[in-house]
């Protein structure tokens, strides 16, 4: 079997591909039933990444119009054997990992839960309407909540678990959008100089701007300080680092330790403090992939396994031990669909790029050399 570039294939199953690259992945399948074989795997994995009708529809229209072009110039016999291979990649369009069984157990996702000044707790599951001293202060459901600007003082916290985000528009009207494993606290009261919250976890600001009143965010390491700005914050206690990535406006970030000098980010830079030496830096960006999971997805160009590993383990609550050279050393592209996929199936998709086996020993999970 000669080799196939998998980022070409996955470019042509996405409508990507321009009408040489679809002459060279034909003219490749038809070279042996091996090569049609391992089309067919690549493209259950594309059909497990793509639960969405309508994107495979565009995408199948797509791959028909440059298929019509390409063979209005060729031979009807060469057509026929191209449209067997189009047989096999449109009926794999409704194929969906049922038959697998996996052995990650897999245990129920917890809800959404807020929990009040006095002790008690709801669960966000439904829509609802929150009462505070007789007057309603939010509206929620499983997917958000909305905070009134109604009170003199005001003071929750939002624990979202694993599998899970979470949007909040909180008094102020700033919107934050909360990742797995997340923890938000937000008090305020009537004349305090700062709007304040504290984060465990991931989460991305939209701050209202309020030039009298800054917004700070404060973490277990350092604190952000702006008036009114977008940007990330991720926190994760069981982290090595904290990191801020700025999307617009500016901001402030100090290392809790008095004895560091604050540094102040543009849009594209990074701010991370390192928790073993206390160092505090700045660097740029080429992209904002990493930022990918608030709209469910997570979006990989030429990723470094151990960032994309260690997103998988935030995001479902894991521990996953890489025992294989051949992934440490791998970058993988593509886009995984984070609300409609398991962690089982993103390992068998993951699997067709960079091949391995995978052992569980209840959350922990084990990369290994493949049998």
């Amino acid at each position: 079997m000669s080799t196939m570039n998998s980022e070409l294939l996955f470019r042509y199953l996405n409508g990507e591909a321009n009408e040489n690259e679809v002459e060279e992945i034909f003219e490749w399948i038809e070279m042996s039933e091996v090569n049609r074989a391992e089309f067919i795997r690549l493209k259950k994995a594309w059909a497990i990444g793509h639960r969405s009708d309508s994107a495979k529809k565009a995408s199948a229209g797509k791959i028909i119009q440059i298929a019509k072009k390409r063979t209005a110039r060729k031979l009807e016999k060469r057509f026929l054997k191209y449209a067997s291979v189009a047989v096999i990649a449109g009926a794999l369009f409704v194929w969906n990992l049922t038959e697998k069984d996996s052995n990650i157990p897999v245990e129920k996702v917890n809800n959404v839960v807020l929990e009040l000044p006095d002790g008690n707790t709801r669960e966000l599951i439904s829509n609802d309407t929150l009462f505070l001293n007789g007057q309603a202060v939010a509206t929620f459901s499983k997917d958000s909540i909305i905070y009134q600007d109604n009170q003199d003082q005001i003071e929750f916290n939002i624990k979202v678990p694993f599998e899970k985000t979470y949007a909040a528009v909180l008094p102020d009207g700033t919107k934050v959008m909360l990742n797995a494993g997340s923890e938000l606290r937000y008090f305020q009261s009537s004349g305090d100089s700062l709007r304040r919250t504290s984060l465990i976890g991931e989460a991305f600001f939209d701050v209202a701007r309020n030039e009298a009143v800054p917004f700070v965010v404060h973490t277990e390491d350092i604190d952000v300080r702006v008036l009114g700005t977008h940007f990330n914050v991720m926190a994760y206690t069981e982290m090595v680092s904290a990191e801020i990535t700025l999307t617009e406006g500016s901001v402030k970030v100090s290392a809790n330790s008095e004895t560091k000098d604050p540094v102040y980010l543009e849009p594209g830079e990074i701010a991370q403090f390192d928790k073993t030496t206390g160092l505090l830096s700045k660097r740029k960006v080429s992209d904002l992939d990493h930022l990918s999971w608030r709209y469910g997805t997570l979006t990989m160009h030429q990723m470094e396994s151990k960032i994309l590993f260690e997103f998988l383990e935030r995001y479902f609550g894991v521990d996953i031990k890489i025992e294989n050279s051949a992934i440490s050393q791998s970058r993988f592209s593509g886009e995984l669909n984070l609300k409609d996929q398991s962690l089982p199936e993103i390992l068998e998709i993951l699997k067709l790029d960079t091949p391995f086996d995978y052992q569980v020993n209840g959350s922990v999970i084990n990369l290994t050399k493949p049998n």
